[in-house]
């Protein structure tokens, strides 16, 4: 039961990912080509979550050489493990 529901998914995630890769614009022959939109969207994304990730990750040792006050509480619900 298990394996087909793995096979299901793999499936899917296949043909999803022919689906993105027929469904983009067609490729120019010149090297000038606009990024795009989603790819910038996508990177922002990425880079504001890693950012916040380190921040977390490293939050006592910023606390420590003083990069972040220690009088300005943070609500522990907004602060990981």
């Amino acid at each position: 039961m298990r394996k087909s529901a793995l096979s299901r998914f793999y499936a899917h995630m296949i043909s999803l990912g022919r689906e993105f890769r027929h469904s983009g614009a067609p490729r120019r022959e010149n090297a000038d080509s606009a990024t795009s939109p989603a790819l910038i969207f996508i990177a922002t994304i990425l880079g504001t979550l890693l950012a916040i990730i380190e921040i977390d990750l490293y939050f006592a040792e910023l606390q420590a050489i003083g990069l972040i006050n220690r009088d300005v509480a943070i609500d522990p619900i907004f602060r990981g493990p």
